[in-house]
């Protein structure tokens, strides 16, 4: 099973003017994303640059144990 997962931003020009705290945020955001993907869970990532608004989504698999919990990877 996959997951479609869409953030949205906190203000429209979120990605033209993050603050040096926000940028730092959203590069271990992608760090994250991007360890998820080497193990084959994010499927895709990343920002949509949708003329109505930007916004990031996901993709990833269904990773979850029958116990409730992540599944190693």
């Amino acid at each position: 099973m996959y997951f479609f997962i869409k953030t949205e931003n906190p203000r429209p020009t979120f990605h033209l003017d993050m603050t040096p705290e926000e940028r730092a945020i959203m590069e271990r955001h992608v760090v994250c994303w991007s360890e998820k993907a080497i193990h084959g869970i994010a499927i895709v990532f990343g920002p949509m640059l949708d003329p109505r608004g930007v916004y990031g989504i996901g993709v990833d698999s269904n990773r979850i144990s029958p116990q409730g919990g992540d599944v190693e990877t």
